[in-house]
């Protein structure tokens, strides 16, 4: 049966049916009442198991933790990957008008959304290539997870379109980043000429 709690603004949904629990937080009780409903169905259908327990208990933190222990120290760039996966899992992404931090998020409940929401955030901040870097740590980490860990069915990073291979949004048109370069080349002349003037000062001539 399913049970719902308030906690703060959102609504927790809790599932409990033949020895399976399941659990997330919802912005409304009505999604979370939606959510509940479509886990109880797949229980009673068959396709969701207590094999998916292991889902369930880890997070994505655990999932990236083993990864770097146990496959980033193998690699050349090891110090490197090791380092940007600690920092990826504490990137905050905003989905349903919550805030997650995406290591905490648990594997069963990380889907398309949270991808999706992590590609547009990450996407603000750096280059399309840098994110399609990062983007294949996380995949081959889910790729593992569901081949050799067993944890996890199904790789959401494969269903989500990847960011295009452009430079970093700096949120300025092109005619304002040609007018930024036009002032930048006309300082480098200015100051050119100033110090071409001071060199033939000292040597008695004059521009």
């Amino acid at each position: 049966m399913a049970s719902y709690k308030k906690i703060g603004n959102s609504w927790r949904a809790e599932v409990r049916r033949k020895g399976i629990y399941k659990s997330q937080t919802w912005p409304t009780k009505a999604q979370a009442v939606t959510w509940a409903t479509s886990i109880e169905a797949k229980i009673i259908a068959g396709t969701l198991t207590a094999d998916d327990d292991i889902a369930h208990s880890k997070t994505i933190a655990d999932l990236m933790d083993r990864y770097a222990e146990e496959v980033s120290v193998k690699k050349r760039g090891t110090r490197w990957e090791q380092i940007r996966i600690s920092s990826l899992i504490q990137s905050q992404i905003t989905l349903d008008k919550q805030l997650f931090i995406i290591g905490d998020v648990r594997l069963s409940e990380f889907d398309e959304r949270f991808v999706a929401a992590w590609r547009d955030m990450r996407s603000k901040q750096v280059s399309g290539s840098t994110v399609n870097r990062e983007w294949n740590i996380f995949s081959n980490a889910f790729k593992i997870a569901i081949k050799e860990w067993k944890w996890i069915k199904k790789n959401p990073w494969h269903e989500v379109s990847r960011p295009k291979e452009n430079p970093i949004v700096t949120g300025k048109s092109d005619v304002e980043n040609k007018r930024v370069r036009n002032w930048a080349f006309g300082l480098v002349t200015l100051v050119a000429v100033g110090v071409l003037g001071g060199l033939l000062k000292m040597i008695g001539l004059s521009v």
